[in-house]
């Protein structure tokens, strides 16, 4: 018996969510990173809001540091960014992402690294020298939005 996530399980799309998504990548992409207001955590919630409708990481405090930001994971009841995912979002096999989910790489690189938003054959993500496109093949866990 397969683990794959049903289409029909999937949460509603918002009404023009990829130009939503767009929108907030392009705002990422011309923007420096910032602890709390242009960071991993900020294009991973925006991201999902334009998706999907709704926030996240609800619970998300204001942090201007990276120890701001740990402390807000912890907060929130989670070791890592990777736990506060996995506890929200369904896990499916990395081949059946689709546009919209979420992934990881297979490196783990501490408690802060946050999903990426698969897109076809990139995934973005926002990281401390700014926002890059990862190949999507390099996704080894997933999670559908």
């Amino acid at each position: 018996m397969s683990n794959i996530q049903s289409d029909l399980n999937r949460r509603q799309r918002a009404e023009r969510w990829p130009a939503l998504l767009r929108e907030v990548v392009r705002r990422h992409a011309e923007s420096p990173f910032a602890w709390g207001e242009c960071d991993c955590a900020t294009l991973f919630g925006q991201s999902v809001e334009a998706i999907a409708g709704f926030d996240p990481i609800p619970e998300r405090l204001n942090y201007r540091t990276p120890q701001g930001a740990l402390q807000s994971v912890r907060k929130a009841g989670f070791g890592s960014m990777l736990e506060l995912v996995a506890a929200r979002f369904p896990e499916i096999p990395p081949s059946a992402a689709q546009r919209g989910d979420l992934g990881f790489l297979a490196e783990d690189n501490g408690p802060l690294v946050c999903p990426m938003i698969i897109d076809g054959s990139i995934a973005h993500v926002k990281a401390l020298s700014g926002y890059c496109q990862i190949p999507r093949g390099l996704v080894a866990r997933a999670f559908a939005v």
